[in-house]
């Protein structure tokens, strides 16, 4: 079968990181490879199923893998060489739900390791963060896409475990399907910590994952005002569009007009300020967004990372002096909502349904898997390609 498989070795490494930068369209040198004979999975027993992969996203951190800007420190919860790719629609081919289009649920637990018994994040619904990734008769890995013996939705076909398959309702087509996974991050983060009744929200970011948060505010009716920080001007029409009261680039002087925080000037570097948001999502991750993060807070307010960051170098003053509130969030699982306790997909997709927001528009970019390239470098010059959600469809 046709899939974009990747590997990870010292080589790749090293020629990764020095090659990388100079010559960006150089991906052998990453261990990325187009394959046209690829073996088609086989299902691994009764309560597996085999999916033929309708559309895959490309998700930032296939690319952080790609360009080695992921953590070392995860390096033990992973195994290559595998297919990439951990947002997945399809249609079962074989094994439960036969015959139905589903998307797939992409962390490995307890359940799909074949763990007898389950992790305490498991038994109580926090299975994202489970104990047992690197044990089990698979090959360590937290999700698809980064567990050799799994592999993901860059590729023509994949196998899940019946708890990874959730049927995708009848109102929802398949670009909806799509966007399950990434839409399911902003709801959990949301439910994580949700804002406080009138709260004044700022997100970060002009990714996916910015308006995933934008649309689970929306969805779940959180009472509060929206602030986007994003760079460029589609950016910020899309944020807009979902539901955003406001959009701005960062500066100080926007913060203060919009907050009413006060300025102050310190002996060196930028201007600090008195006040300022009350909840913040920062959907990037870099040293920049965080920092704006920390600075842009109230005192006793909350920042959620939804973004990935990595060893990144930052000023932390602000944590203890303002009494910050730091919630960090990963993928989904299960949500206490209006009296339920069910899983982030469920949620997802049974608000989804009311289309309000429309997330559709957020998918701008398709491509065969032949084209990889293409989807990568959609990626990579957002200001030139206006990418949000690229999407494969194999």
């Amino acid at each position: 079968m046709e899939a974009i498989t990747f590997d990870v070795s010292p080589a790749t490494f090293v020629a990764g990181k020095l090659l990388g930068k100079a010559w960006p369209g150089f991906y052998p040198s990453r261990g990325l490879r187009y394959r046209q004979d690829w073996p088609v999975p086989v299902p691994r027993g009764a309560d597996w199923a085999r999916v033929k992969v309708t559309q895959a996203g490309v998700c930032g951190s296939d690319l952080a893998a790609i360009y080695y800007k992921t953590s070392p420190a995860l390096t033990p919860f992973t195994s290559f060489p595998s297919v990439l790719g951990h947002e997945i629609v399809g249609v079962v081919e074989e094994g439960p739900l036969a015959g139905e289009r589903v998307v797939v649920e992409p962390f490995l637990t307890c359940a799909s390791r074949g763990v007898a018994v389950a992790c305490e994040a498991c038994r109580t619904g926090a299975y994202c963060v489970c104990h047992h990734t690197a044990e089990g008769p698979m090959a360590p890995g937290m999700i698809m896409g980064a567990c050799r013996d799994q592999g993901g939705g860059w590729g023509q076909h994949v196998i899940a475990h019946r708890s990874q398959l959730f049927q995708l309702p009848p109102g929802l087509t398949e670009t909806d399907g799509v966007l399950v996974e990434p839409l399911s991050i902003g709801m959990h983060a949301v439910l994580r910590r949700p804002p406080a009744p009138g709260s004044h929200v700022l997100v970060i970011g002009g990714g996916m994952m910015a308006y995933a948060a934008i649309a689970a505010l929306k969805m779940l009716g959180i009472d509060c005002r929206i602030t986007l920080l994003a760079h460029l001007d589609y950016q910020q029409a899309a944020g807009l569009a979902l539901g955003a009261h406001e959009a701005i680039r960062g500066t100080t002087d926007e913060v203060v007009a919009l907050t009413g925080a006060k300025r102050h000037k310190p002996l060196l570097g930028r201007d600090v300020l008195v006040g300022g948001f009350d909840h913040i999502f920062d959907c990037v991750g870099s040293a920049a967004s965080l920092q704006d993060a920390l600075y842009f807070t109230r005192p006793r307010g909350t920042i959620t990372l939804v973004g990935a960051p990595g060893v990144l170098s930052l000023d932390w003053t602000f944590v203890w002096a303002r009494e910050l509130t730091i919630v960090g969030t990963l993928g989904y699982g299960l949500e206490d909502w209006q009296g339920e306790r069910l899983r982030t997909f469920d949620l997802t997709m049974r608000l989804m349904a009311g289309r309000s927001p429309d997330v559709r528009p957020l998918v701008t970019h398709t491509f065969p898997l032949s084209r990889y390239r293409e989807a990568i470098e959609a990626n990579l010059d957002r200001a030139g390609t206006r990418s949000i959600k690229t999407v494969f469809t194999p």
